[in-house]
C-alpha cells in the first residue's frame, strides 16, 4: 500500500507540474502570436492614415510607403488601395493612361466560374487601383471587390461601421495571394468632417485599404521568437457558427500529424489549452497541444519502479525529489527566459511607436516654424512700406498743426488724424513684435480700444450665424499689458467658444471694472487684491464636465476631433494671463455652456500722444544730408527740417549719399539715414560716413528696434536711433541732441 500510494501520490505531482509548465508555455506561445496579429494590423492602420493625410497618392508613393512595410512585417503578404469610383467618374477612369505600370486598366468582376470579365454597369464600384507587392500580382488590377459575395459583404461593413474588419477566409484570384488567405479591410474617409451616421459615412468614404494576411506565416514567425515551442497550435476562427473546414485557419505541427486529424482527437497526456486571440472585429480560437518532443523532454521519471520494492521507495522518492526540484528549476529559468523575451518584444514595440509619435511631432513642428518664419517675412516687408506712408501722413499733419493758430477749427480735426495715426503705429509695432517672435514692452493701454478692435476683427471671420453681443463698462481703467497678446488672449477665447457652439449661437463679451478682495486670491499667490479689470467670454455651447475643466488649460489637451485642433489655444491664454499677473477662471456645466473670467490689475495711465503732438518743436541751425529711398518720405523730412531752420540735402540710395560725402566731407553737420536701405543698409552707409569723417554724427531711422540691432549701432558709433513711422519731435530733439553734444549717446525707441 506504501508503494502504490507513493506511486500515486508522486505521479500525480509530476501531472500538476507538467500542466502548469505546458499552459505557461502555451500563454508564451499565443501572447507572442497575440503581438504579431497586432503589429500586422498597425501595419494596415498606418497605410490607410497615409492615404487619408494625402489629396492624391501616385503608384511610386504607394509602394515606396508599403514596401518597407511588407518586409518589417512579414505575416502580412500582400496591400492593396481600394478606392470608391462612382458610375460617372468610370469612363474618365478607365480612359486615363495607367500609372500602375499596366497597358490598360478596366474594371473587372468575377463569375461564379471563376473567369475575370468586365464589369458591369451600377451606382459605384471597388476595384483594386494599386497592389504592393505588383509583381506577380497584376491580375487583381481592376478586380472590383464588391462584385464578390464575401467581400462585398465586409467592405459594406466596414464602411458603414467605420471599423477595420476582416473576413473568416477568401480567395480572390490565384496569383494574387496564391489560394485561399485572409482579408483585413480599413475604410478612408475624407478629412475634417464629423462621421456621425452611416449616410455621412458612405457620402464621405474614399476607398479601402486591404491587407492580406497569412495566418501560417505569422504563427511560424511567432513560433521562431521563442525557444522551446514544442506543441501543436491549430488556429481557428471563434464562430461556431461556422463548419469546421470554414472555421480551421491553419495548423501548426510540431509532430508528425496527418492535416486530416481533428481539434477533438485526444491530446497527449490529457494536456491542451485554449485561448482567444482578437483580429480587427473577429475572434481567432488557438488550441495548443504538447508534442512527443514536449513529454520526452519532461517526463523522463519512470514511475514504474515504484512497485519492484517497497524497500527502494525512500531511494526513489529521494531521487524522485531531487529530480522534480532541478526540474522546477530549469522551468522557472525557462519561464523567466519566456517572459523577458516577451518584455524585450513589448518594449521594442512601445519604442517604435513612440519613435513615430515623436517624428510626427517633430514634422509638425517644423512645418509650423516654416509658416510663421514665410508669415513674419511677409509683416516685415509690410510694415516697412506701412511706417514710410505713416511717417509721410503724421509728419505733415504735424507740420499742418504748426501752420494753424490754437483756435482754428481745423486743428482739432488734424488732432484726431495724429491720434489715429499714433494708434496705426503702434499697430505696426505689433506687427513687427509677430514677426521677429520678439517680445514687446507693456504699457498702459486701455482695454475697451484693444476690444473693441478685435471685435470688430472677429465679426468679419467667424460665421454669420453667431451673434456677438458686446458690453463695455465705461470707468474701466488702464491695465499693463501687451496689446497684441490682449488681442490673441480675446481671439483664442472667442475662437473656442466658437467651436463650442458648432457655429451657431450667442457669443457674449463683457468688459467692467470689479475689486477682488482677499478672499478672491487666497489660492492665488501671484495675484494681489485690489482693482482689475475684468474680460468675461460667455457661450451658450455644449458646456463642460469637471474632469474636462480640470484639463483645459493642459498643453496639447483637447476635446477635437483629429484635424481639429492640437490643444493650444487655451494654454496659450492661461500663460498670457500668468506673465499679466492676473488669473483666469471658468464656470461651465455639460449643456449650460462656458463662461471664461479673466482679471488684470488696473495701473496708472500714460500721457496722451496728442497732447505731445502739438508742442512746439526745437528748431537749429546745420547742413543735414537724410537719406531714404522712399522720395515723397525724404521730401516731406526735409520740409520738417527746413521749417525748423536747418539746410537739408537729400539722397535716395546709400551709393549717391556717400558719394556726397565724400566730395565734401565738411560740408554737413549731421546724416540721418534709414536702416532699410536697398543694396547697402543705413548701418553700413552709416560705417562709411565715420570712415571718411569720425567726428559726424549719425542718426538711423528704423522701423523695429531689437536690442541686438541697438547694440550692433552703438558699436559702429551710430548716435541715434529714431523709431518709424518718424514724428516731427522726435527727428528734431535727436538733432539737437547730436549737434549740442551735450549727453552721451541716447537711443531713441
Amino acid at each position: 500500500m506504501l508503494a502504490v500510494f507513493s506511486y500515486r501520490f508522486v505521479k500525480g505531482w509530476e501531472q500538476e507540474l507538467l500542466r502548469a509548465d505546458f499552459d505557461r508555455q502555451a500563454q508564451n506561445c499565443i501572447s507572442v502570436f497575440s503581438t504579431q496579429v497586432n503589429n500586422n494590423l498597425f501595419a494596415v492602420q498606418s497605410l490607410a492614415t497615409f492615404f487619408r493625410s494625402s489629396s492624391r497618392v501616385t503608384p511610386q508613393e504607394f509602394r515606396e510607403f508599403a514596401g518597407p512595410m511588407l518586409e518589417q512585417y512579414p505575416g502580412v503578404q500582400a496591400f492593396a488601395w481600394v478606392p470608391r469610383v462612382v458610375d460617372s467618374e468610370r469612363a474618365a477612369l478607365e480612359s486615363e493612361k495607367d500609372r500602375t505600370g499596366l497597358a490598360s486598366f478596366q474594371i473587372l468582376e468575377q463569375q461564379d466560374q471563376g473567369a475575370l470579365v468586365r464589369a458591369g454597369r451600377r451606382e459605384q464600384y471597388f476595384p483594386v487601383r494599386y497592389v504592393a507587392p505588383q509583381e506577380g500580382s497584376q491580375a487583381v488590377l481592376g478586380v472590383d471587390l464588391a462584385s464578390s459575395g464575401v467581400a462585398g459583404q465586409v467592405l459594406q461593413q466596414a464602411g458603414d461601421s467605420g471599423q477595420i474588419i476582416s473576413t473568416t477566409g477568401f480567395r480572390l484570384v490565384e496569383d494574387f495571394i496564391g489560394g485561399s488567405g485572409l482579408l483585413v479591410c480599413q475604410p478612408v474617409y475624407r478629412r475634417g468632417l464629423r462621421l456621425e451616421s452611416v449616410e455621412v459615412r458612405r457620402q464621405q468614404l474614399m476607398g479601402f485599404v486591404i491587407g492580406v494576411f497569412r495566418v501560417g506565416t505569422m504563427l511560424k514567425g511567432a513560433m521562431a521568437r521563442l525557444e522551446f515551442p514544442l506543441m501543436d497550435i491549430d488556429v481557428l476562427d471563434d464562430d461556431s457558427r461556422l463548419p469546421f473546414g470554414q472555421r480551421l485557419l491553419h495548423r501548426y505541427l510540431d509532430r508528425n500529424r496527418t492535416l486530416a486529424g481533428s481539434v477533438a482527437e485526444a491530446p497527449l497526456g490529457g494536456l491542451e489549452y485554449s485561448s482567444v486571440v482578437r483580429v480587427a472585429d473577429r475572434k481567432w480560437r488557438l488550441i495548443c497541444q504538447p508534442s512527443p518532443p514536449f513529454l520526452a523532454e519532461i517526463n523522463t521519471w519512470q514511475s514504474s519502479w515504484v512497485p519492484l520494492a517497497v524497500l527502494l521507495i525512500t531511494l526513489v522518492l529521494m531521487g524522485y525529489m531531487w529530480f522534480i526540484l532541478d526540474h522546477a528549476e530549469r522551468s522557472r529559468r525557462h519561464v523567466a527566459e519566456m517572459s523577458s523575451a516577451k518584455a524585450a518584444l513589448e518594449r521594442e514595440v512601445a519604442e517604435h511607436e513612440a519613435a513615430e509619435r515623436e517624428k510626427a511631432k517633430l514634422e509638425s513642428e517644423l512645418r509650423q516654424a516654416q509658416k510663421m518664419q514665410a508669415v513674419g517675412t511677409l509683416a516685415d516687408g509690410i510694415a516697412h512700406d506701412f511706417n514710410n506712408i505713416l511717417g509721410i501722413i503724421l509728419g505733415s499733419t504735424e507740420m499742418a498743426c504748426e501752420e494753424l493758430p490754437a483756435d482754428h477749427p481745423v486743428r482739432s480735426d488734424l488732432q484726431e488724424v495724429m491720434v489715429a495715426g499714433n494708434r496705426a503705429k503702434e499697430l505696426v509695432k505689433q506687427i513687427l513684435v509677430f514677426s521677429r517672435q520678439g517680445r514687446q514692452q507693456r504699457r498702459p493701454i486701455e482695454m475697451r480700444a484693444v476690444v473693441e478692435e478685435t471685435v470688430a476683427v472677429l465679426r468679419s471671420s467667424i460665421p454669420a450665424s453667431v451673434e456677438i453681443r458686446l458690453e463695455i463698462a465705461q470707468d474701466c481703467g488702464p491695465v499693463l499689458a501687451d496689446p497684441a497678446q490682449i488681442h490673441q488672449l480675446l481671439v483664442n477665447l472667442c475662437t473656442n467658444s466658437v467651436h463650442a457652439m458648432q457655429e451657431k449661437g450667442v457669443l457674449e463679451i463683457f468688459l467692467r471694472r470689479t475689486r477682488l478682495g482677499e478672499e478672491d486670491v487666497v489660492h492665488r499667490p501671484d495675484m494681489a487684491a485690489g482693482t482689475c479689470v475684468e474680460l468675461a467670454v460667455r457661450d451658450n455651447g455644449v458646456g463642460m464636465d469637471a474632469a474636462v475643466i480640470e484639463r483645459i488649460f493642459e498643453p496639447f489637451f483637447t476635446t477635437k476631433g483629429v484635424g481639429d485642433g492640437i490643444g493650444m489655444g487655451l494654454s496659450v491664454v492661461h500663460g498670457i494671463v500668468e506673465a499679466h499677473g492676473g488669473m483666469i477662471t471658468v464656470a461651465s456645466s455639460p449643456g449650460a455652456g462656458a463662461e471664461f473670467r479673466v482679471f488684470l490689475p488696473e495701473t496708472e495711465p500714460e500721457a496722451s500722444a496728442a497732447t505731445i503732438a502739438v508742442k512746439p518743436l526745437p528748431g537749429g541751425q546745420g547742413h543735414i544730408l537724410y537719406v531714404d529711398p522712399e522720395a515723397m518720405m525724404a521730401n516731406m523730412v526735409r520740409r520738417m527740417l527746413e521749417r525748423l531752420g536747418y539746410r537739408v540735402t537729400t539722397a535716395t540710395t546709400s551709393a549717391s549719399a556717400l558719394e556726397l560725402f565724400q566730395a565734401r566731407p565738411t560740408f554737413f553737420d549731421v546724416v540721418i539715414a534709414d536702416q532699410a536701405m536697398p543694396q547697402q543698409s543705413g548701418l553700413e552707409l552709416g560705417r562709411g560716413i565715420r570712415v571718411v569723417r569720425p567726428e559726424c554724427p549719425v542718426i538711423l531711422s528704423t522701423g523695429y528696434c531689437s536690442r541686438a540691432f541697438r547694440e550692433q549701432a552703438e558699436a559702429a558709433g551710430i548716435r541715434e536711433l529714431v523709431q518709424k513711422p518718424i514724428l516731427g519731435r522726435h527727428l528734431a530733439e535727436a538733432v539737437r541732441r547730436v549737434l549740442e553734444d551735450a549727453i552721451q549717446p541716447v537711443f531713441q525707441a
